[in-house]
């Protein structure tokens, strides 16, 4: 019985390392999981760190390409409001010119009212004529106006005559 026991004892004395033996692969075995789980977290975490670097460098990148962009902007805005600004001083000098010239123009007109049309609507009016004969019929003509002979409508030269507006109105203005 002795040996029995020994033999009891002895298998018992083996069964608590296989026990803890057991207990430390399952342990191991549950190591090597979260292990497992944390690499592929870790890797996760990795590829979005990688990612994340990425759109960060693509953000400057891209920041730096449009403030060079703007900076191009703003100095080709600057030029154009220079040009803006020449221009504009170029385009009222020639208006002065062009008003001055008018002005200069309207001078010499000389607008006549009361001239009568032809009386045949089919022939052309020669207004210069109309204009020249309705002179000498008012003024050279006119003793109370021409008193000492000075006015002489034959020594008048018209360089443009016309009428103004539409040859259905009767009397027309005349301009010299």
């Amino acid at each position: 019985m002795d040996v029995r026991l020994k033999a009891i004892e002895t298998n018992v004395s083996k069964i608590t390392p296989i026990k803890d033996l057991t207990y430390l692969r399952a342990q191991v075995s549950e190591i090597r999981e979260e292990s497992n789980s944390t690499s592929k977290r870790i890797h996760h975490i990795e590829t979005f760190c990688s990612t994340f670097s990425d759109i960060t460098d693509d953000i400057i990148n891209s920041r730096k390409h449009i403030e060079d962009e703007l900076s191009s902007v703003k100095k080709h805005n600057s030029w154009l409001e220079n040009q803006m600004h020449i221009l504009s001083k170029q385009n009222n000098s020639l208006y002065m010119q062009c008003l001055d010239n008018q002005t200069r123009q309207m001078e010499k007109n000389l607008i006549v009212f009361g001239i009568e049309e032809a009386r045949n609507r089919n022939l052309r009016d020669n207004t210069e004529q109309t204009l020249s004969a309705a002179l000498t019929e008012h003024l050279q003509e006119n003793r109370n106006i021409n008193t000492n002979n000075v006015i002489d409508i034959r020594a008048l030269t018209f360089s443009r005559v016309y009428r103004v507006g539409n040859s259905a109105k009767a009397d027309r203005d005349t301009i010299r």
